[in-house]
């Protein structure tokens, strides 16, 4: 029988493991994602920074930190899918203004009066 550390009614000792000593860049793995996460904000100064900032970070550790990977991917999931998003809106609103454009024309050559809809009147 092997022995343990234990006594009866008391639970096993376990080692802590201390902390990785894993600084990406010189810095806290808390801080290197909240960069990560934050990085995307360089996008209003320097418009590619921001996206190409998170890939960077997330490529250059991915594979020595399970939380760098993980947060490195929803941050490029979420990059990825805004810019679907913008494509497909745009899309839609570059249609919208086409069917528009020509409802006002027929109705225009028909002698009806006719207002765009969703139309802000900024010139009166």
């Amino acid at each position: 029988m092997s022995e343990e550390n234990t006594t009866p009614n008391q639970e096993p000792q376990v080692d802590i493991i201390p902390p990785s000593d894993f600084k990406p860049w010189g810095i806290e793995k808390k801080q290197f994602l909240l960069f990560m996460h934050l990085g995307q904000f360089l996008n209003f100064f320097v418009p590619p920074a921001g996206t190409i900032l998170p890939i960077v970070m997330w490529s250059q550790f991915k594979g020595q930190d399970a939380d760098v990977d993980a947060h490195g991917k929803e941050v490029l999931n979420f990059f990825i899918s805004f810019f679907i998003y913008a494509l497909f809106t745009c899309g839609l609103a570059l249609i919208l203004q086409w069917i528009l454009g020509v409802i006002a024309a027929i109705k225009t050559y028909n002698g009806e009066e006719h207002s765009y809809p969703m139309t802000i009147k900024f010139i009166k």
